[in-house]
């Protein structure tokens, strides 16, 4: 009885979460054309003078905790601050027997393919980048991140569940705590949703090679969501969309951090 009054409690507040965000996304397109108009009124501020006031990005709550004032890109974001050394090691645990089970690259492809896929595409290409020096630690985060997309991608079958909806290859603790900080009030929000995205995008930062990130990787990876929407949460962590010389296009954190206009934000999420 117990587990049937969960399901439908989930079930509910996954469902209302879905709505607020369709309604937050109609109230956005309406509010664009006044913006536009702000615009043109602003054309002679500065865009260098925007900034985000720290108590704004506070308020937000959307980015883990972040130094802006590093020295390094690496002291950006620390994992210390997002995993408690516990939850780490609980995903380091479970990364070394993915390690052991998907040992080649062509079981990792096998895995994620079909209705019965074990991870998603983004989560396979960090596999493969750390199996040569089994990285456990990397792959652990990479686990966390899967965790988060997974959580994202969920169908209303499957968060009816709640943790238990999500897959075993993620630790039980790890899923818990997925419910707990990208939810809010027990339901998803447009913020919680956000956050998720915003969360998504520093860990894969975290462990790819100097602090570069292709694209194409996490548009392929996060269902409902437009690109427009991870282009601007792809400032608000700080972070520059950049396209090479063959136009494809990548996301980079640098030092010299990016800033943004909060209401470009906000105001899809006002309702």
């Amino acid at each position: 009885m117990v587990d049937k009054f969960n399901g439908i409690f989930y079930l509910i507040i996954f469902i209302s979460g879905q709505r607020i965000y369709r309604q937050a996304d109609r109230m956005a397109i309406e509010a664009e054309n006044m913006t536009d108009k702000l615009s043109k009124a602003a054309e002679k501020v500065s865009k260098d003078a925007i900034s985000l006031p720290n108590q704004v990005l506070e308020t937000l709550n959307l980015a883990p905790p972040c130094n802006r004032k590093a020295s390094y890109v690496s002291d950006i974001y620390k994992i210390k601050d997002i995993l408690s050394e516990n939850e780490l090691l609980s995903l380091k645990s479970s990364a070394q027997q993915l390690h052991e089970e998907y040992d080649t690259k062509e079981k990792i492809s096998e895995a994620k393919k079909g209705k019965d896929r074990k991870f998603g595409d983004m989560f396979a290409h960090f596999l493969g980048e750390n199996l040569r020096n089994s990285d456990y630690e990397k792959t652990g985060i990479a686990l966390y991140m899967e965790g988060i997309v997974q959580f994202l991608n969920m169908r209303s079958q499957q968060f009816e569940k709640g943790p238990r909806g999500m897959p075993e290859i993620i630790p039980m603790s790890i899923r818990d705590k997925i419910f707990r900080v990208f939810t809010d009030d027990g339901r998803i929000s447009p913020e919680s949703k956000d956050r998720s995205v915003c969360y998504v995008l520093v860990l894969a930062l975290i462990i790819s090679p100097y602090f570069v990130l292709d694209l194409s990787i996490v548009t392929a990876s996060i269902k409902g969501i437009g690109v427009p929407q991870i282009k601007k949460l792809i400032t608000v962590i700080g972070a520059h969309l950049k396209t090479d010389a063959d136009k494809r296009a990548y996301i980079e954190l640098t030092k010299n951090m990016a800033s943004y206009d909060p209401n470009k934000v906000i105001r899809r999420r006002k309702n």
